[in-house]
């Protein structure tokens, strides 16, 4: 049982590797995986399940990265079992570019004993390439995550054209601020000197009822003409 095919991600080759090479997210890639944690350099130890016609088998076993070539591919094995059977699986992974993405092509051969062999050729065939299609599915969400948190921490330079009206607006504000503390402080002044006239006056009206109150009219008349000299 071969299953082979090509797959180009929108991600390049450094991301795409180093998600292949992260057990977290490879247990959420593999279709029913429980567990998947290292036990040595690029090896795992497995726990999963895979529905083979209307059976659901469940397997413990390895997995095994070989022929390591960083950013360019592996070599991989495969081996789960239980009591009713096994399954065997060894296969390749090949990154390469392709535009502004990454072509990820796989190929793997089964074997099956026991239980899982009893089922027929093409049903294995149909479960192989669901699982195939089913971790690649899983692979791009994991990318676009991975691709969106870089998108959207990356600091984005300022546009100079953008900073010099910017500049402009500074500078005219500041402008306008001045001439409002003008405008103010020159209102304040013309409100005390108004103060300052209106009791000045009170004032003198207070003095020329006092002497209306307190003097003959000819005194008063004469009192008056002294307050207001220009009146005289």
């Amino acid at each position: 049982m071969k299953v082979e095919g090509r797959r180009i991600v929108a991600a390049n080759r450094e991301i795409l590797w180093s998600l292949l090479h992260d057990p977290i997210v490879l247990q959420r890639c593999w279709p029913g995986c429980e567990i998947l944690e290292a036990v040595g350099p690029d090896e795992y130890r497995a726990v999963f399940e895979i529905r083979i016609g209307q059976v659901v088998e469940r397997f413990s076993g390895v997995l095994r990265l070989e022929q390591v070539v960083a950013l360019h591919g592996f070599s991989f094995v495969a081996d789960g079992r239980n009591d009713d059977g096994s399954l065997q699986a060894r296969g390749r992974i090949q990154l390469e570019d392709a535009g502004d993405g990454t072509a990820l092509g796989y190929e793997a051969d089964g074997v099956a004993t026991g239980r899982p062999a009893a089922v027929s050729s093409r049903l294995m065939m149909t479960t192989a390439r669901a699982f195939a299609r089913r971790g690649l599915d899983a692979l791009e969400k994991e990318i676009a995550i991975r691709t969106r948190v870089y998108t959207t921490t990356t600091a984005v330079a300022p546009d100079e054209a953008n900073v010099v009206p910017a500049v402009k607006d500074v500078r005219h504000m500041l402008q306008m601020r001045r001439w409002l503390i003008l405008a103010l402080t020159l209102l304040g002044a013309l409100v005390l000197w108004r103060g300052l006239e209106r009791r000045q006056a009170r004032r003198v009206a207070r003095q020329a009822v006092a002497l209306l109150t307190q003097a003959p009219v000819e005194e008063a008349i004469i009192a008056a003409g002294d307050a207001f000299p220009e009146a005289a």
